[in-house]
Formats: C-alpha cells, sequence, structure tokens
C-alpha cells in the first residue's frame, strides 16, 4: 500500500451511488463499523434518509441521479485525487454501465488507488449474456472482492472464470440500524393499520417483483384458507412488476383480498422497523438472486423465515432460524413450511436471538480491512486470496 504523508493515517472511503436503496443500508452499517478501527468517509446518494447521516461516520452527499452518472463519476475521480490520503475504495456495486464504470476503476488503480468491490447481486436479475460480460470485465478491474458467502464466490466464478482477485468471504451483517427506538408490537401495528388484526402476519418486503414469489405466495395464502388455517399477508416495497404480468395480477388479487395488506411505495428509512416488529414470519420464496437484505433485516428483528435455497439463503438458512424450502419446491411446500414456523414461533425466536452473534457489522469491516493491508489494532493484515470467514 501507498502510505500517507504527515501524521495522516489512511482513510476508507466508502462509495454507494445510491442514496435510498438497500446498498445505502449497508454502506451506512459497514461504514459505521469501519470508522472505530480508521477514519472513514462515506459517500452516497444526495437522496439519502437524514435518519442515516447521522451514523457516527462522516458521510459525503455526493452522487445525483443516475442520468448524471457520466459527469458524476469523473467528479467523484477528481475528489479522490485531490485526497489521496484516502488509500483504500470500497465500492458497494455497478451503478448503470458496468463496462464503462470498469475503466473508472482501471484508472483510479492507475492513479494508484486500492480499491475492492462488495458482490451483493453477482448478475443483475434477469441478467442477459451481454450484462454477463460487462460484468466479467467490472469484477476484474478491482484489486479485491468481498463476498457474503462461498455460494457468490461460486457464482462469479462461473460469470468470470473464477475471483481473479484476493478476496474475503465474510457475512452480510444484521440490519440493526432500523431497530433504533425500542417500540412495541402493538404500536408498530396500529403505526400501519393492523391494530386490529388477529391472525399471524406473514411479510414479504423489498421491491415487488416476479423473482420474489409473490404469485405463489398468493396461491399458498388460498390454499393455507381452504385448509382453515388464518393468516394475514403484508407485501411492502415499490412495485416494479408493470401492469399486465402475472405477477400484476396477483397483486390485483391481493389488494382486493381482505387478508392482504399491500402497500406498493417505497418504505421510508424510520418506517421500516414498523414491519418487522409487526410480522411473525418473514417469506423470502425467492426464485432467483445472490444475496438478501431482507432476510438480515428478519434477524435482526427475531423473526424466522420460510426461504428457499437460492444465493446465500441455501447455505445461512438452518433450523434455527427458519424453514428451507425443497430444491424443486411448490405451492403445497410453501404453505406447508409456513405453517411449520408458525406452530413453534417462539422457539424459533429464542434461537435466533442465539445466534446473532455471527453478523456482527465489527467483523466485517475488520475482515475488510485486514484484507486491504490496513493495520486494524488487534488484527494481523490479511494472510492472502481465500481467506474464509464464518
Amino acid at each position: 500500500m501507498r502510505t500517507t504523508t504527515g501524521s495522516e493515517p489512511e482513510r476508507l472511503i466508502t462509495v454507494c451511488f445510491t442514496g435510498d436503496s438497500g446498498l445505502t443500508d449497508y454502506a451506512v452499517s459497514f461504514s459505521r463499523a469501519a470508522a472505530r478501527r480508521r477514519p472513514t468517509t462515506l459517500l452516497t446518494g444526495r437522496s439519502i434518509d437524514p435518519l442515516l447521516t447521522g451514523q457516527g461516520v462522516e458521510t459525503v452527499r455526493f452522487f445525483r441521479r443516475s442520468r448524471h452518472f457520466f459527469v458524476d463519476y469523473p467528479r467523484f475521480l477528481i475528489w479522490w485525487f485531490r485526497r489521496r490520503r484516502a488509500c483504500f475504495v470500497v465500492f458497494q456495486g455497478p451503478l448503470k454501465v458496468p463496462l464503462v464504470e470498469s475503466l473508472f476503476i482501471r484508472l483510479l488503480r492507475a492513479l494508484g488507488g486500492k480499491s475492492a468491490i462488495v458482490v451483493h447481486d453477482v448478475v443483475p436479475h434477469k441478467g442477459s449474456w451481454w450484462a454477463r460480460r460487462s460484468l466479467h470485465e467490472y469484477y476484474r478491474s478491482f484489486d479485491h472482492l468481498v463476498f457474503h458467502s462461498p455460494a457468490a464466490r461460486e457464482a462469479l466464478s462461473n460469470v468470470t472464470g473464477g475471483p481473479g482477485r484476493r478476496h474475503v468471504v465474510v457475512p452480510h451483517g444484521l440490519y440493526d440500524i432500523f431497530d433504533n427506538d425500542g417500540g412495541g408490537r402493538r404500536d408498530a401495528m396500529d403505526r400501519i393499520g393492523l391494530g386490529s388484526c388477529e391472525s399471524p402476519i406473514l411479510l414479504m418486503f423489498g421491491n415487488i417483483e416476479r423473482r420474489k414469489g409473490i404469485e405463489e405466495v398468493v396461491a399458498a395464502h388460498a390454499l393455507l384458507k381452504e385448509q382453515g388455517h388464518e393468516f394475514h399477508v403484508v407485501v411492502a416495497g415499490r412495485n416494479f412488476t408493470g401492469s399486465s404480468s402475472s405477477t400484476a395480477a396477483a397483486i390485483r388479487s391481493a389488494q382486493a383480498n381482505p387478508d392482504f395488506t399491500v402497500l406498493a411505495q417505497r418504505i421510508p428509512f424510520d418506517d421500516v422497523k414498523y414491519f418487522f416488529r409487526s410480522a411473525d414470519i418473514v417469506l423470502l420464496p425467492y426464485l432467483e438472486g445472490s444475496t438478501s437484505g431482507v432476510f438480515k433485516l428478519a434477524l435482526a428483528f427475531g423473526k424466522p423465515v420460510v426461504a428457499s435455497r437460492v444465493g446465500d439463503l441455501a447455505s445461512e438458512v438452518d433450523d434455527s432460524l427458519g424453514v428451507l424450502l425443497p430444491e424443486r419446491w411448490t405451492v403445497a411446500d410453501l404453505a406447508g413450511a409456513i405453517l411449520e414456523v408458525s406452530q413453534d414461533r417462539q422457539g424459533f425466536a429464542e434461537r435466533i436471538a442465539s445466534v446473532q452473534r455471527r453478523y456482527d457489522w465489527q467483523t466485517v469491516a475488520d475482515r475488510v480491512l485486514a484484507l486491504s493491508g490496513m493495520a486494524v489494532d488487534g488484527m494481523s493484515r490479511a494472510s492472502g486470496a481465500g481467506d474464509v470467514v464464518k
């Protein structure tokens, strides 16, 4: 690593182009932990919620909307070059044009910068051949790679032919930044209009897309209803399904069903806690994906999950945290798993509390800092590629 001048310590820069996405939540949580070890600056979108800027880390509201990409990326490089004491830059995924962004990263390296990429989604959802090729070049532009699970590392190898750089595997931390006021479940239910609900509450949270399995959830709820089981389903997140797809039809069906509450909108940061406090079970019957931030939200709030075997869910969801669906699951399997978890909710809550420490943010930050070669009190420098942390 290039050393800094004078007494100025090495600085970590976390770059997150968006200010209002799950990547922002990760960047804030990671930076907050890293700041306990090294001077840290979070460079993020101007749209960041003000509540996320008071987390004990220097935050610069820098990036505008994605249409300003070709102006803001060069602005960022100039910003970085003027502050070359920032020895290590951790990116939170591509913004818009991975192939072009890879050129900027290579320029940063040519100017003496060191960088890492946190691999959140190995390929974009519904990724095309061109998307895979672009990401092949993008990932190979970085000095280091950070994976959330061995499954993500393997998936990237399928895209690029191997990680190609020094890397670390360390679990995605819990999203405990949302549980910020110690409130109770009844108040949370009142806040989202469920004050009179007596049925167990199933939560689907995050962007509403076909890959999230909402069609199957609607069908599983109907099956449970036929069997005499009462559940209330909450679906909350921005709707990306369009207006004519089968998924859109399933959402319209849910909106007309009194056993469903559908909020097809972005959920403000300070309201997220109300949904998870209200929930009894969090549903993750995803059809594809790499990493689930919703899973880490469920764990942070002590809620069991029903999940499919995609991405890191396959390796992280065990009998302590919920029920994994079979490899080729059906609507009946989903309904059965919901019943299984519902019958042991208290037991799951106790087991989840005993394993939450696995996902400590300080562990995440320390391993990334060690990978970078930065000195961390009480830790040795990273010993090499493939250092797996569980």
